[in-house]
Protein backbone atom coordinates (compact mmCIF):
# COMPACT_ATOMS: atom_id res chain seq x y z
CA UNK A 1 0.00 0.00 0.00
CA UNK A 2 3.25 2.16 0.71
CA UNK A 3 4.08 2.11 -2.81
CA UNK A 4 0.69 2.31 -4.77
CA UNK A 5 0.90 6.08 -5.69
CA UNK A 6 4.29 5.75 -7.06
CA UNK A 7 3.55 3.05 -9.31
CA UNK A 8 0.51 3.38 -10.17
CA UNK A 9 1.92 7.02 -11.69
CA UNK A 10 5.26 5.60 -12.87
CA UNK A 11 3.51 3.04 -14.57
CA UNK A 12 1.21 5.45 -16.44
CA UNK A 13 4.37 7.31 -17.57
CA UNK A 14 6.32 4.98 -19.02
CA UNK A 15 3.20 3.80 -20.90
CA UNK A 16 3.17 7.31 -22.34
CA UNK A 17 7.49 6.75 -23.46
CA UNK A 18 6.36 3.14 -24.31
CA UNK A 19 3.17 4.25 -26.88
CA UNK A 20 5.49 7.11 -27.94
CA UNK A 21 8.10 4.60 -29.01
CA UNK A 22 6.06 2.18 -30.90
CA UNK A 23 4.69 5.24 -33.07
CA UNK A 24 7.77 6.55 -33.68
CA UNK A 25 9.14 3.10 -34.27
CA UNK A 26 5.87 2.42 -36.81
CA UNK A 27 6.59 2.84 -40.43
CA UNK A 28 3.16 2.77 -41.35
CA UNK A 29 2.49 6.05 -40.74
CA UNK A 30 3.47 9.06 -42.70
CA UNK A 31 4.95 11.88 -41.15
CA UNK A 32 2.11 13.89 -40.72
CA UNK A 33 0.12 10.74 -39.35
CA UNK A 34 3.16 10.31 -36.74
CA UNK A 35 3.65 13.83 -35.77
CA UNK A 36 -0.43 14.11 -34.98
CA UNK A 37 -0.67 10.64 -32.61
CA UNK A 38 2.69 11.59 -31.01
CA UNK A 39 0.97 14.90 -30.44
CA UNK A 40 -1.86 13.01 -29.08
CA UNK A 41 -0.06 11.30 -26.53
CA UNK A 42 1.97 14.74 -25.71
CA UNK A 43 -1.46 16.36 -24.94
CA UNK A 44 -2.43 13.22 -22.72
CA UNK A 45 1.17 13.40 -21.17
CA UNK A 46 0.79 16.88 -20.02
CA UNK A 47 -2.57 16.79 -19.11
CA UNK A 48 -1.97 13.97 -16.74
CA UNK A 49 1.18 16.14 -15.62
CA UNK A 50 -0.84 17.91 -12.36
CA UNK A 51 -2.50 14.35 -11.32
CA UNK A 52 0.98 12.81 -11.52
CA UNK A 53 2.46 15.57 -8.55
CA UNK A 54 -0.61 15.66 -6.43
CA UNK A 55 -0.23 11.55 -6.80
CA UNK A 56 3.72 11.83 -5.93
CA UNK A 57 3.05 14.12 -3.48
CA UNK A 58 0.23 12.36 -1.28
CA UNK A 59 2.75 9.37 -1.26
CA UNK A 60 5.04 11.41 0.26
CA UNK A 61 2.98 12.77 2.24
CA UNK A 62 1.95 9.34 3.71
CA UNK A 63 5.65 8.18 3.94
CA UNK A 64 6.42 11.40 6.01
CA UNK A 65 3.35 10.34 8.66
CA UNK A 66 4.59 6.87 8.65
CA UNK A 67 8.14 7.78 9.28
CA UNK A 68 6.74 10.21 12.23
CA UNK A 69 4.83 7.56 13.63
CA UNK A 70 8.01 5.36 13.53
CA UNK A 71 10.44 7.77 15.04
CA UNK A 72 8.05 8.26 18.22
CA UNK A 73 8.21 3.85 18.27
CA UNK A 74 11.48 3.93 18.23
CA UNK A 75 12.20 6.79 20.99
CA UNK A 76 9.43 4.78 23.62
CA UNK A 77 11.49 1.79 22.74
CA UNK A 78 14.97 3.30 23.47
CA UNK A 79 13.89 4.81 26.76
CA UNK A 80 11.96 1.43 27.75
CA UNK A 81 15.51 -0.31 26.88
CA UNK A 82 17.22 2.38 28.86
CA UNK A 83 15.41 1.82 31.89
CA UNK A 84 16.85 -1.54 32.12
CA UNK A 85 20.00 0.11 33.49
CA UNK A 86 21.81 0.96 36.88
CA UNK A 87 23.96 3.52 34.95
CA UNK A 88 26.27 3.55 38.43
CA UNK A 89 26.40 -0.03 38.70
CA UNK A 90 27.39 -0.58 35.16
CA UNK A 91 30.05 2.45 35.52
CA UNK A 92 31.65 0.13 38.09
CA UNK A 93 31.31 -2.93 36.30
CA UNK A 94 33.01 -1.50 33.65
CA UNK A 95 35.79 0.10 35.31
CA UNK A 96 36.54 -3.26 37.09
CA UNK A 97 36.39 -5.43 33.70
CA UNK A 98 39.27 -2.88 32.40
CA UNK A 99 41.28 -3.38 35.34
CA UNK A 100 41.16 -6.83 35.37
CA UNK A 101 42.32 -7.32 32.07
CA UNK A 102 45.10 -4.67 32.58
CA UNK A 103 46.10 -6.19 36.04
CA UNK A 104 46.01 -10.16 33.96
CA UNK A 105 49.55 -10.32 32.62
CA UNK A 106 48.48 -13.53 30.13
CA UNK A 107 46.13 -13.05 27.57
CA UNK A 108 44.56 -16.44 28.01
CA UNK A 109 44.57 -16.19 31.43
CA UNK A 110 42.43 -12.63 30.54
CA UNK A 111 40.31 -14.28 28.19
CA UNK A 112 38.81 -17.36 30.35
CA UNK A 113 38.03 -13.82 33.07
CA UNK A 114 36.42 -11.96 30.45
CA UNK A 115 33.90 -15.60 29.34
CA UNK A 116 33.71 -16.34 33.33
CA UNK A 117 32.09 -12.52 33.27
CA UNK A 118 30.93 -12.14 30.39
CA UNK A 119 28.47 -15.27 30.78
CA UNK A 120 27.70 -14.69 34.27
CA UNK A 121 24.36 -14.48 33.85
CA UNK A 122 24.64 -10.91 35.21
CA UNK A 123 23.69 -8.29 32.62
CA UNK A 124 25.38 -5.21 33.98
CA UNK A 125 28.56 -7.19 34.68
CA UNK A 126 28.07 -8.62 31.21
CA UNK A 127 27.81 -5.22 29.70
CA UNK A 128 30.75 -3.94 31.77
CA UNK A 129 33.28 -6.31 30.11
CA UNK A 130 31.73 -6.62 26.34
CA UNK A 131 32.27 -2.74 26.37
CA UNK A 132 35.49 -2.69 27.27
CA UNK A 133 36.74 -6.12 26.04
CA UNK A 134 38.05 -4.29 22.67
CA UNK A 135 39.89 -2.20 23.79
CA UNK A 136 41.10 -3.23 27.13
CA UNK A 137 42.45 -6.34 25.27
CA UNK A 138 44.06 -4.70 22.28
CA UNK A 139 45.50 -1.94 24.97
CA UNK A 140 47.43 -4.82 27.11
CA UNK A 141 48.06 -7.65 24.38
CA UNK A 142 48.26 -5.61 20.97
CA UNK A 143 46.75 -6.35 17.69
CA UNK A 144 46.79 -10.12 17.75
CA UNK A 145 44.31 -12.90 15.90
CA UNK A 146 43.04 -13.66 19.52
CA UNK A 147 42.50 -10.13 20.70
CA UNK A 148 40.56 -9.30 17.38
CA UNK A 149 38.72 -12.69 17.88
CA UNK A 150 37.58 -11.43 21.29
CA UNK A 151 36.78 -8.10 19.85
CA UNK A 152 34.44 -9.30 17.23
CA UNK A 153 32.79 -11.84 20.09
CA UNK A 154 32.59 -8.83 21.77
CA UNK A 155 30.15 -6.48 20.14
CA UNK A 156 28.15 -9.30 18.58
CA UNK A 157 27.20 -10.47 21.88
CA UNK A 158 26.81 -6.96 23.26
CA UNK A 159 24.50 -5.71 20.44
CA UNK A 160 22.26 -8.55 21.15
CA UNK A 161 22.82 -7.46 24.93
CA UNK A 162 21.47 -4.27 24.69
CA UNK A 163 18.85 -5.11 21.92
CA UNK A 164 14.95 -5.58 22.58
CA UNK A 165 11.66 -7.24 21.04
CA UNK A 166 10.59 -3.26 20.07
CA UNK A 167 14.00 -2.03 19.17
CA UNK A 168 14.53 -4.86 16.53
CA UNK A 169 11.20 -3.91 15.46
CA UNK A 170 11.23 -0.44 15.21
CA UNK A 171 14.95 -1.10 13.19
CA UNK A 172 12.80 -3.47 10.76
CA UNK A 173 10.16 -0.99 10.14
CA UNK A 174 13.12 1.63 9.83
CA UNK A 175 14.69 -0.36 7.08
CA UNK A 176 11.58 -1.09 5.15
CA UNK A 177 10.89 2.38 5.14
CA UNK A 178 14.17 3.19 4.24
CA UNK A 179 13.73 0.77 1.07
CA UNK A 180 9.98 2.43 0.18
CA UNK A 181 12.07 5.59 0.21
CA UNK A 182 14.38 5.02 -1.98
CA UNK A 183 12.17 2.96 -4.48
CA UNK A 184 10.12 6.16 -4.63
CA UNK A 185 13.09 8.65 -4.81
CA UNK A 186 13.51 6.42 -8.16
CA UNK A 187 9.63 6.57 -9.41
CA UNK A 188 10.04 10.62 -8.76
CA UNK A 189 12.89 11.45 -10.28
CA UNK A 190 11.81 9.23 -13.24
CA UNK A 191 8.27 10.87 -13.83
CA UNK A 192 10.19 14.40 -12.85
CA UNK A 193 13.06 13.47 -15.73
CA UNK A 194 9.65 12.24 -18.24
CA UNK A 195 8.33 16.01 -18.01
CA UNK A 196 11.61 17.91 -18.92
CA UNK A 197 14.29 15.37 -19.95
CA UNK A 198 17.75 16.92 -19.01
CA UNK A 199 16.28 19.23 -16.40
CA UNK A 200 19.37 18.13 -13.68
CA UNK A 201 20.07 14.56 -13.25
CA UNK A 202 17.56 11.91 -11.73
CA UNK A 203 18.09 13.03 -8.46
CA UNK A 204 18.27 16.31 -8.68
CA UNK A 205 15.26 16.81 -11.24
CA UNK A 206 14.76 20.58 -11.95
CA UNK A 207 11.08 21.19 -11.88
CA UNK A 208 8.26 20.56 -9.45
CA UNK A 209 9.24 16.61 -9.18
CA UNK A 210 12.45 17.92 -7.72
CA UNK A 211 10.78 19.90 -5.18
CA UNK A 212 9.82 16.26 -3.55
CA UNK A 213 13.04 15.33 -3.94
CA UNK A 214 15.14 17.70 -2.12
CA UNK A 215 12.52 16.80 0.87
CA UNK A 216 13.87 13.47 0.88
CA UNK A 217 17.70 12.07 2.92
CA UNK A 218 18.09 8.32 3.65
CA UNK A 219 21.23 7.67 5.83
CA UNK A 220 22.61 4.14 6.46
CA UNK A 221 25.57 3.88 8.85
CA UNK A 222 27.07 0.60 8.82
CA UNK A 223 27.06 -0.51 12.20
CA UNK A 224 29.60 -3.85 11.44
CA UNK A 225 28.18 -7.69 11.27
CA UNK A 226 26.00 -6.78 8.44
CA UNK A 227 24.06 -4.77 10.58
CA UNK A 228 22.97 -0.91 9.53
CA UNK A 229 21.23 1.89 11.13
CA UNK A 230 19.27 3.71 9.03
CA UNK A 231 17.22 6.94 9.26
CA UNK A 232 15.01 8.63 6.74
CA UNK A 233 14.94 12.50 6.80
CA UNK A 234 11.65 13.79 5.80
CA UNK A 235 10.54 17.65 5.47
CA UNK A 236 7.25 19.27 4.07
CA UNK A 237 8.48 20.34 0.42
CA UNK A 238 8.48 23.40 -1.33
CA UNK A 239 5.60 24.37 -2.99
CA UNK A 240 5.59 23.25 -6.32
CA UNK A 241 6.34 26.04 -9.10
CA UNK A 242 4.45 24.60 -12.25
CA UNK A 243 6.48 26.62 -14.90
CA UNK A 244 8.06 23.87 -17.20
CA UNK A 245 11.94 23.59 -17.10
CA UNK A 246 11.16 24.59 -21.40
CA UNK A 247 9.15 27.36 -20.21
CA UNK A 248 11.64 28.22 -17.87
CA UNK A 249 14.67 28.50 -20.12
CA UNK A 250 12.12 30.30 -22.80
CA UNK A 251 11.39 32.91 -20.02
CA UNK A 252 14.81 33.47 -19.35
CA UNK A 253 16.02 33.70 -22.81
CA UNK A 254 18.36 30.47 -23.29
Amino acid sequence: MMMDNFDSTLATVRDFTGRRSKVQADSQYSQAGKAQRLAAIETEAQAFRPKAYDALSAGWATMRKQAEALANRKAQAEEKAGARWDFTRLTFETESARRAIMQTPDLYDAGDLFDANSKSGDAHKARGWLEVAAEAFTQKHGATVETNRIAKEAAARLAALLTTPELESAQAESEALADAALNALKATGEVGQFYDPGAGSPDNVLNEFGNLLKAVRVERMSLGGGRWQTTVHMTEPEAPNLESYDAKLARLGV
